[in-house]
């Protein structure tokens, strides 16, 4: 299961869109490893839908089956690489594997628009768009329709 997500996470590296490198917001200075929110808690923007692009790209590229769980594991793995170096117990997280599962599934769901070429409005970037600005990466109570 790790190696999967191992692998989604090194081949969408290659293929990440570097237009949301530079993020003027800060990131929290100290990150709680029991955090309820974990998505919206540990990563900056730029971070999420980096992690969320990175995953989703990477297991659509790799036509990775059963396609939510590669996507899940994906997210799960992003998350943890961008927290661990300063988190080492994020890693227990009762919430990450619950909510990287919300985003497979909503991936699945949008598999086919997913499939689309970025020309015409698809593919993992502008899923990734919208899901970063919906739960699990933002409380409900933010959340952008």
């Amino acid at each position: 299961m790790v190696l999967w997500a191992a692998l989604i996470w090194a081949s969408a590296l290659r293929t990440r869109d570097t237009k949301f490198e530079a993020d003027s917001e800060s990131h929290v200075m100290a990150i709680d490893p029991a955090s309820t929110l974990p998505l919206f808690e540990w990563l900056t923007p730029a971070q999420r839908h980096m992690v969320c692009t990175n995953a989703v790209d990477g297991s659509y590229n790799a036509g990775m089956k059963p396609f939510d769980q590669a996507v899940s594991n994906g997210i799960e793995a992003g998350a943890l690489q961008e927290v661990s170096p300063n988190c080492p117990s994020c890693r227990d997280n009762e919430k990450l594997g619950p909510h990287a599962d919300v985003v497979g599934k909503k991936a699945e769901a949008s598999y086919n628009w997913i499939a689309m070429p970025a020309a015409v409005g698809g593919g993992g970037s502008a899923f990734c768009m919208k899901a970063v600005q919906q739960y699990p990466f933002v409380p409900t109570s933010m959340e952008v329709q």
